[in-house]
């Protein structure tokens, strides 16, 4: 004959054990949470490293417009489609 505090004991184990999987699984700071955001921190460092190289190219851009009189012609002409009084311009379709 089983005692039933024996039973109950080894119940309220399980329930316990039950319990504490689903919480480190599926709960607030649980690893598939964990997981989640150990992604989006992988995608946010993408982002970052690709805005850097972003923005070192901006400088080396800022950097050649302040001193090379060629590149403010070149943006002139290439961006703005500017021209000279004198020259004449053709677009090609």
């Amino acid at each position: 004959m089983r005692r039933p505090k024996s039973y109950l004991s080894r119940l309220f184990l399980y329930a316990e054990i039950c319990i504490f999987f689903g919480v480190y699984f599926f709960g607030v700071d649980g690893i598939l949470t964990l997981h989640s955001l150990q992604n989006d921190n992988v995608k946010l460092e993408n982002e970052i490293t690709q805005l850097q190289s972003e923005i070192s190219s901006l400088q080396r851009d800022i950097t050649a417009w302040e001193s090379d009189p060629f590149f403010k012609e070149k943006v002139a002409r290439e961006l703005l489609q500017m021209a000279r009084q004198s020259e004449e311009i053709f677009f090609i379709k």
